[in-house]
């Protein structure tokens, strides 16, 4: 219940428009025309860092013949940024006309204008869940890549704001691009998404993550700023607020333990549910494993009260007990967990840690043969018999127990022999 794996956020190029007119007409009869009359005014950022020996690359979007909209973080460290047009012109940006940090957006100026492109449109109306959209951008540098899916969700985040979640294709460098609607109006601007690098999280899923076009409509240009301004107001680690919001609206920190994530979820459900002993069970998990101790037994003590039959309640109280190096205690709460289940392996190695760290190291030994008989490749169990051994001056039998942890654990068999064989000092 303890191992953590993480999924990460990534962040991807793409972008967004400002302003512009409201569209309207009938749609298009088909993608190939759409794409053909909104792509000239999509455009591929290129920008550089003096930091880095490559530059980065995104996507953005023409909202006036010398402006466009990306992603904030498109041009985070960036003092020289270059356009590129589908029709082959480039061009620079010359400043920073407007930004929200919070929602990851900037509005750039750009020189020279374009003046034979047709900006893109951009609506402030909330698509419905369901609508089908049109992504375009620079997935790993592919400029002009052409994607289509629709919004999968409507996620509101505090004080009324909204992301839209959608399932066209995404990879980095598409971050700023436009989610267009089959009008080829500016719905959303892409801004992050959530990659596959962890078993909770399979390839090919489209979790995807757009800013709506309200927000890009707000945008209003102020005076213009250097790119090496706004390259000095934020740190080389900054990130959007807009996407680590994602966190608290969904349970994604479930499936990728992530503790503090989880946190709030069982804080509010044993408000909630106080009489629900598992909730009080979690929200210990959780206090433990951020190593809050303290409230992590007094919740453990809540599961128990309300289910004195919950072993694994018992157990963790125990190992809590033994982080705060109240022994005894440990012993009496393990000491019940192991009688209400005697199959519960973790148990033995928890139980003999702490007669082990209490001196009595004979009564770890018998505790830890008892669990090697139930499983001889109870790994804790070996790791903390060696220690006993230790404890009794026994080396060689410690030494015994570092090999046979080898094949079962590699990290703990080389722990159990530096404490058995130390080096010199240094």
């Amino acid at each position: 219940m303890r191992k953590v794996s993480r999924v990460l956020l990534w962040l991807v190029c793409a972008a967004g428009a400002v302003g512009g007119q409201e569209g309207g007409g009938l749609p298009d009869p088909g993608l190939p025309a759409l794409i053909r009359r909104v792509k000239p005014a999509i455009v591929s950022l290129v920008a550089c860092d003096p930091d880095k020996a490559l530059p980065s690359t995104g996507t953005g979007f023409l909202v006036a013949p010398d402006r466009l909209v990306t992603c904030r973080h498109v041009i985070l460290r960036a003092t020289r940024v270059e356009v590129r047009r589908a029709d082959g012109l480039s061009g620079q940006v010359v400043g920073l006309l407007a930004e929200n940090l919070d929602s990851d957006l900037a509005l750039l100026k750009i020189e020279p204008p374009a003046e034979h492109v047709t900006p893109l449109p951009v609506t402030d109306a909330v698509p419905d869940e369901g609508a089908p959209i049109l992504v375009i951008g620079g997935p790993l540098g592919l400029e002009w890549t052409s994607s289509t899916g629709m919004i999968s969700a409507l996620r509101p985040l505090d004080g009324g704001r909204l992301l839209l979640q959608h399932t066209a294709p995404i990879s980095a460098g598409s971050s700023g691009g436009p989610i267009l609607d089959l009008r080829g109006q500016v719905i959303g601007m892409q801004s992050a998404m959530i990659i596959a690098n962890e078993k909770a999280v399979q390839a090919g899923q489209g979790l995807n993550f757009a800013v709506p076009g309200r927000e890009i409509a707000a945008l209003r240009p102020g005076p213009l700023r250097s790119l090496a301004k706004a390259r000095d107001e934020l740190t080389a680690d900054w990130r959007p607020p807009i996407n680590r919001q994602i966190d608290t609206v969904s349970l994604r920190p479930f499936s990728r333990g992530d503790f503090a994530g989880a946190l709030p979820y069982f804080q509010a459900a044993v408000a909630r549910e106080p009489e629900v002993a598992d909730h009080w069970l979690r929200l210990g998990l959780c206090h433990e494993n951020l190593s809050s101790y303290t409230p992590a037994a007094e919740a453990y003590r809540r599961c128990v009260a309300l289910d004195p039959g919950c072993a694994m309640g018992w157990n963790n109280l125990g190992v809590v007990a033994i982080r705060q190096r109240r022994y005894d205690e440990a012993i009496v709460a393990i000491s019940k967990a192991l009688a209400l289940r005697p199959d519960l392996a973790l148990a033995y190695a928890n139980l003999a840690d702490a007669y082990h760290r209490q001196g009595r190291h004979d009564e770890a030994i018998k505790v830890c043969a008892q669990a090697l008989t139930r499983n001889r490749n109870n790994a804790e169990a070996r790791y903390v018999l060696g220690l006993a051994y230790l404890g009794l001056g026994r080396t060689d039998l410690a030494l015994e127990q570092a090999r046979l942890l080898e094949p079962l654990d590699r990290a703990q068999a080389e722990r159990l022999r530096q404490k058995a064989e130390p080096g010199p000092p240094r």
